[in-house]
């Protein structure tokens, strides 16, 4: 495994131009970056050649969602938010100021210049006492962000943190395909890259988050390891399997929930029954009371706490040890900072990208003997496409934060080591049809009015 390394570091200085920029300003600097993307020929003879018009558009794509979501937080629009403090109670003063919208969002309620930091304050008591009443206020240092002295290169002009800490991290892993396709999850219309999420560690060292990324793969698209991995639960020593299983509900997701639950799931565990039979139960018993539940907060503790248990007892078989040794000597770790997601608010967020050789979910097919993977935990419901870096940039609107940049990184790898070749991956009727959608989309920014 090659060691981390920051890519695409020349474009938070570009969004603070923009940020910093007046009307005028910010309307030439997108004129410029159009200019560009609609200079490029399409027409490709050499591997750095296809890679400046990756380059080019991607980075205007990203300029350009940038400005999007900017215009909206300015224009008192809504943008995403953290599940965690959605429609958290308000007082009457911070109903004047802020609203919550479906799905997971909100806006401003007036111009960005009449907020005080006494209004910010007010809404960061309001986080911390919705943190307490769901029980998950260890979890969050909101103090971090320097409300009166806020970070100079503060992307989003809005004095709340959302995430955990003021700069968080998270692991995402991404492969292309001979045909230079990137395996996407859709959900609600949009893209991601699946099996990736937020880590909360103190150890940052590539083998740490290798560990994290592998367990952020089983808990998004393993959801049926309780199933597929049976033997090799049956093959776990019992008092072991069972005492991993306590210590699971023993964890915040667990906490949260009724006592009355908490103790059906322990009388499961305590039952004599195979490893497998137990965790079918434990797994069918959660399933039944999400179906249930009415409160949202309840229901995300329960996804979370179905997703753990698989995965935390499967850590303890021999083939998570064999998948661990496989992603340490079949990738490559970069970081990239997540620029458009709007989650970390006022804060910061960096991926840990892992880029494979060979796509781990292929790789666990083969072990599963072809039995096919189920989606879980927060990609529930999506379903998988394939879209070329091109196609893509295409949809660069519906891709989720800084997913295509990702998709950037994996494409110059596969290009460098000579997996993807030009001349099957380029292709220029999709090109143009990418450098329209871009051109088209930022016209709408280009009347100063707007902007």
């Amino acid at each position: 495994m090659s060691s981390q390394l920051q890519l695409f570091s020349d474009i938070e200085p570009m969004l603070l131009q923009y940020k910093n920029a007046n009307a005028l300003t910010r309307r030439d600097m997108l004129l410029n970056a159009i200019t560009g993307v609609q200079k490029l020929s399409g027409e490709i003879t050499s591997k750095n050649e296809a890679k400046e018009h990756y380059r080019v558009l991607s980075y205007t794509a990203t300029l350009i969602n940038y400005a999007d979501i900017l215009n909206r937080m300015e224009n008192q629009q809504f943008f995403d938010i953290l599940f965690d403090f959605y429609k958290m109670d308000l007082d009457a003063e911070l109903c004047d100021w802020f609203e919550f919208g479906s799905p997971v969002q909100m806006r401003l309620k007036k111009p960005i210049s009449e907020y005080t930091p006494e209004i910010w304050e007010k809404f960061r008591t309001a986080q911390k006492d919705h943190l307490k009443k769901i029980g998950t206020e260890t979890s969050f240092d909101l103090d971090q962000l320097d409300i009166h002295h806020p970070p100079a290169n503060q992307l989003y002009p809005i004095q709340i943190q959302m995430l955990r800490k003021l700069f968080n991290e998270a692991v995402d892993r991404i492969s292309v395909n001979t045909k230079g396709q990137i395996r996407f999850a859709k959900r609600h219309g949009f893209y991601l890259l699946p099996g990736g999420g937020m880590v909360e560690t103190s150890d940052s060292t590539v083998e740490m988050l290798a560990y994290k990324m592998l367990q952020e793969h089983l808990e998004e698209e393993h959801a049926n390891l309780y199933i597929k991995a049976a033997s090799l639960y049956n093959e776990l020593d019992k008092t072991l399997f069972d005492q991993r299983l306590l210590e699971i509900l023993d964890s915040q997701q667990a906490k949260s929930l009724p006592n009355n639950f908490q103790k059906i799931l322990k009388k499961i565990i305590n039952d004599e029954n195979t490893n497998s039979k137990c965790l079918h139960d434990v797994i069918n018993t959660i399933d039944e009371q999400k179906e249930n539940e009415k409160n949202a907060h309840v229901r995300k503790s329960l996804i979370e706490l179905r997703a753990l248990i698989q995965v935390q007892t499967f850590e303890l078989t021999p083939l998570f040890a064999k998948a661990f040794t496989y992603i340490i000597e079949n990738t490559k770790c970069v970081d990239i900072q997540q620029y458009l997601d709007t989650r970390a608010v006022g804060g910061f967020q960096i991926s840990h990208v892992f880029i494979f050789n060979y796509p781990l979910e292929e790789w666990f097919k083969k072990k599963f003997n072809g039995v096919n993977d189920a989606l879980g935990d927060d990609i529930s419901g999506s379903k998988i496409e394939r879209l070329t870096l091109l196609e893509s940039i295409t949809q660069f609107k519906k891709i989720k934060f800084s997913h295509l940049l990702i998709g950037l990184a994996a494409y110059n790898e596969a290009l460098d080591n000579h997996i993807l070749q030009i001349s099957t991956v380029w292709d220029n009727d999709q090109f143009e049809v990418a450098r329209k959608a871009i051109v088209s989309d930022a016209a709408q920014f280009l009347n100063p009015v707007n902007i």
